[in-house]
C-alpha cells in the first residue's frame, strides 16, 4: 500500500480501529522498509500548528492526524519484532521530525498544554524510533504520558524496547505523587 493511500484507507476508516490495526501490522510487517514508510505516513502534521486542527472527525486534516498516530501505534508494536530494523537515516529522520514537534510543542505552550492527539503522537515516535535521552529528558516523557492518556496506547507502550526500560525512571519523578506513580505502574505493566 503506497503511503499516503495508507493513511488516508486509515483515515477513512477511523471508526473500525479494531481491523484497522490488524491490517496497519500486516501491511508493515509486508512493507519493504516499514520504518520509511511509517515517517512518511506521518507526513509533516507535526510541523503544523495543533490549534489548526479541529476536534471533528469529519474534517479531512483531523482524520489524517488520528491516522498518522494509529500508525505510530502500530509501528511500536511491532518495532521489536525479528525483520524490523531502524537504519541509522530513519533513525536521524525519526529525531530530526521529534526536534520539530518538540520545538513546536514547547512554543505552544509546552507538553502540559498539548492536545491528547499530538502528546500520543510524539510519544509514540520517540517509543518507536528510541530518541537519546539527550533531546527528551524523564520529565519530557512524564508530561507526554500526561498529555498522552497513555491508557488507551499501554498495549503498544508496553512493547517498546526504549521506553519501558524508563519507567522506573518516570514513576521516580512522580514521588511525591503516589497515586500518579502507582497509575503509571499499573498502567504499564509493572504491578499486578
Amino acid at each position: 500500500m503506497v503511503t499516503k493511500g495508507m493513511r488516508w484507507h486509515v483515515a477513512k476508516h477511523l471508526s473500525e480501529t479494531l481491523n484497522l490495526r490488524e491490517e496497519i501490522i500486516k501491511a508493515l510487517k509486508l512493507a519493504k522498509d516499514p520504518t520509511k514508510h511509517v515517517l512518511n505516513c506521518t507526513g509533516n502534521f507535526f510541523g503544523q500548528y495543533s490549534r489548526s486542527f479541529c476536534k471533528d472527525l469529519g474534517n479531512k486534516e483531523t482524520a489524517g492526524r488520528l491516522a498518522s498516530v494509529l500508525v505510530l501505534e502500530c509501528f511500536v508494536m511491532i518495532s521489536n519484532d525479528d525483520g524490523i530494523e531502524i537504519e541509522k537515516r530513519e533513525r536521524e529522520r525519526a529525531l530530526n521530525d521529534a526536534v520539530i514537534w518538540r520545538k513546536r510543542m514547547i512554543k505552544e505552550g509546552g507538553f502540559g498544554y498539548t492536545d491528547e492527539v499530538d502528546a500520543r503522537g510524539l510519544l509514540l515516535l520517540i517509543s518507536g524510533f528510541g530518541i537519546q535521552d539527550d533531546v527528551f529528558k524523564i520529565q519530557d516523557i512524564v508530561d507526554l504520558i500526561r498529555a498522552s492518556n497513555v491508557k488507551g496506547i499501554s498495549t503498544a507502550l508496553r512493547r517498546s524496547a526504549f521506553l519501558m526500560p524508563k519507567i522506573p525512571d518516570v514513576m521516580m519523578v512522580k514521588n511525591n505523587l503516589e497515586i500518579e506513580a502507582v497509575d503509571i505502574a499499573y498502567t504499564f505493566g509493572l504491578v499486578m
